[in-house]
């Protein structure tokens, strides 16, 4: 990337936290300073619903490639940076900071950025001698069965861990939606074979061992990619099956039904300990927190989980107020 593209992005990572903090700025004022009038002049024609043209687009071809990535890639700019002022709701100042001169807050950062790159390149180096010793016994592939991902999910989570594997970067659930945008990727839940939201898909490539996940959950959970040779999307082929396979089969199948029922226990469980009623997305936070998430593929009907607290409801075994799941008393 040249130097500009990375200041405009850094001014959308910025607003992007606010976002994810405050959700809302409605009557407020935020400045963006930057020793870069470039940022001013492209967010300020945004802001005027003008489109800003570099200088080195106004003296390229349109046929030039490089041309046309740059043209795309300040569209979409604009475009997410005028829906993200929509939704803050918040006033803009575009405020001219000297580069390394006496502005405490530039300087403040400045340094701090010194800080990380430092440590990122020690980090880095480490990180290049634990490759070459695990490239001799790592994962070379990771397979992505067609019964759980779809092709439209496959092709975006081999595009995430090219660009995470390119960047050497650990990201946030946020960041990597902005990334992937910026690449002309757009996750959409409904082209998804399970409809998993986006969170679920990145945990789901970390159980498929495309990605690797750092940190706790919420803000502070980022992933980064594996070190993989190769992504493969598993075809099923179907066979006319054998009176061997149909036994194996029926052993199969009863091995997910003791799963099922081992699992309904296990709700239960979590629900008479807890002796308050819960919510669905309280009681999912039991079962990651004791390292037992439902697995869905193991469930003989690929039942969801609110599908699985229902049938408890049924059973009589829990009851369900209000939206909220609690046991007998």
């Amino acid at each position: 990337m040249k130097n500009v593209e990375a200041e405009l992005l850094a001014v959308m990572a910025a607003l992007t936290k606010l976002k994810e903090l405050y959700c809302s700025l409605k009557g407020e004022r935020v400045v963006i300073a930057s020793d870069l009038t470039e940022v001013r002049n492209f967010y300020g024609n945004a802001f005027k619903n003008q489109i800003y043209i570099s200088i080195d687009q106004k003296n390229s071809s349109e046929k030039n490639s490089d041309a046309t990535k740059e043209k795309k890639f300040q569209e979409a700019l604009i475009a997410q940076f005028r829906e993200i002022v929509r939704h803050l709701g918040c006033k803009l100042s575009f405020e001219y900071v000297r580069g390394h001169w006496m502005n405490v807050l530039h300087n403040s950062v400045d340094s701090t950025l010194l800080r990380i790159i430092n440590k990122r390149i020690a980090t880095e180096k480490e990180s290049i001698a634990n490759d070459k010793q695990s490239d001799k016994s790592g994962l070379a592939v990771a397979y992505l069965p067609s019964h759980i991902f779809s092709e439209f999910e496959f092709q975006y989570i081999k595009e995430l861990h090219k660009i995470l594997s390119e960047t050497k970067s650990e990201e946030t659930p946020l960041s990597i939606k902005l990334m992937m945008r910026n690449n002309g990727f757009i996750y959409e839940p409904h082209k998804s074979k399970l409809k998993r939201k986006f969170e679920e898909l990145l945990e789901d490539a970390v159980r498929y061992k495309v990605l690797t996940k750092v940190g706790n959950e919420g803000n502070s959970c980022r992933y980064k990619a594996n070190n993989i040779k190769k992504i493969v999307y598993a075809t099923i082929n179907l066979r006319k099956e054998t009176s061997e396979q149909i036994g194996t089969k029926t052993k199969s199948t009863m091995q997910n039904n003791k799963y099922e029922s081992d699992y309904k226990n296990f709700l239960v469980n979590i629900l008479k300990k807890n002796k308050k009623p819960m919510t669905v997305q309280q009681i999912k936070a039991v079962t990651i927190e004791r390292k037992y998430p439902w697995r869905q593929e193991k469930s003989p009907g690929m039942k969801t989980f609110e599908a699985l607290l229902e049938e408890l409801v049924k059973e009589g075994r829990i009851t369900k107020t209000n939206g909220k799941y609690t046991t007998l008393s």
